[in-house]
């Protein structure tokens, strides 16, 4: 192998060659707030087209560097960044070799003041890249450049400079209760103007859509909708994020997690059933079920089932001691000539049951 690069290596010094390789950046300026630090997102392309001999296959850049035009027309360094980025790149012979790399810009507050200092808005981040390869002629150091100008909050597009997720005790994790009722509450701190989009997920579920016009810089905070709410029917560890999918965030999308246990059970008392009676016959579209009313009960649960079956084949919640099936409700779940039975929880506000009745059988005439 290093005798064909030698060789290559006195070809190209017999007969010049010309190697042409190129650097692009998904965005060749941004705008930033004055006096915050941010971070971008940037995407950079890299391309080799080599001389159907000369084979570059990676290309790396062991730091970043903020500039500027100083006294004299000169490149004046305000700020690094100790990264390295190595992109493999991948192609045929004869042909362009290729590769992307991502980068996660962070723009610091030292950067930002220097820049003041310096009595300018506008300074570059670069970057070169160097070429090598096991029959690598390398081309030149290829820069790419990145236009950077700060201004007003309000002048911007909408941009998302914080994402902090938290339920009621404050912190991104909380315990629940099987069927509790979870807050969760999301703050975004929002510079410029512009239409936020996103949406609530669970366990990689989409549960609710956002659309909040935006109209000045500003920190809001989002909450779950109670209403499909949190869900926590299921036993076990659930993850939660709010994903952002207008403005593109620059900054990665934190997730919160719950995990639910099993509901203590609570039940200090029996519930009384008073209608209909044990083994009462029930005819007709409409059926009323009353119990007793028990102190502290914020929901009453009912269930029915069919004799001797542990599953429920229907459930109802009331806030009052009594509920009625609905006639297209009996139609389509009871059937003639059969035995069902019932039965009555309640719950606290905060989920617990603290009662619970017998179960009682009914005829079905």
């Amino acid at each position: 192998m290093k005798i064909i690069k030698l060789f290559m290596i006195l070809l190209a010094t017999l007969f010049p060659i010309s190697i042409v390789a190129s650097v692009s950046a998904s965005k060749s300026s941004i705008r930033l707030v004055k006096n915050i630090p941010s971070t971008f997102f940037e995407r950079y392309h890299i391309s080799d087209e080599g001389n159907g001999l000369d084979i570059c296959n990676q290309a790396t850049s062991t730091q970043g560097v903020f500039q500027t035009i100083g006294v004299g027309g000169g490149l004046q360094t305000i700020g690094t960044v100790s990264k390295t980025l190595t992109v493999n790149l991948n192609g045929t012979v004869g042909h362009p070799y290729t590769g992307n790399v991502n980068e996660s810009v962070r723009v610091p507050y030292s950067v930002i003041k220097k820049a003041q200092q310096l009595g300018i808005s506008s300074f570059s981040y670069n970057r070169n890249f160097n070429f090598t390869g096991a029959t690598c002629i390398p081309p030149a150091a290829t820069s790419v450049s990145i236009g950077i100008k700060m201004t007003n909050p309000n002048a911007l597009p909408l941009h998302v400079s914080r994402i902090q997720l938290y339920f009621a005790n404050k912190r991104a994790d909380i315990t629940a209760n099987k069927n509790q009722k979870l807050s969760l509450s999301v703050d975004l701190k929002l510079y410029g103007k512009g239409l936020l989009k996103g949406y609530w997920e669970v366990d990689g579920r989409l549960i609710s859509r956002v659309y909040k016009q935006i109209n000045y810089s500003k920190t809001i905070t989002l909450k779950v909708p109670k209403i499909p709410g949190l869900p926590t029917y299921e036993v076990g560890t659930h993850r939660v994020r709010f994903v952002i999918t207008s403005p593109e965030p620059g900054i990665s999308l934190p997730q919160a997690i719950y995990f639910v246990k099993e509901q203590p059970s609570l039940v200090s008392s029996t519930i009384k059933l008073i209608k209909p009676k044990k083994y009462a016959v029930m005819d007709g579209d409409v059926w009323e079920f009353i119990w007793e009313p028990k102190s502290k009960t914020d929901t009453y649960m009912l269930e029915f089932y069919k004799k001797n079956e542990k599953k429920p084949i229907f459930s109802a919640l009331s806030r009052t001691p009594a509920y009625t099936i609905p006639g297209y409700i009996v139609k389509k779940i009871f059937n003639t000539g059969g035995t069902y039975s019932w039965k009555v929880s309640g719950y606290n506000s905060f989920s617990n049951q603290i009662g619970v009745s017998e179960t009682r059988d009914f005829l079905l005439k």
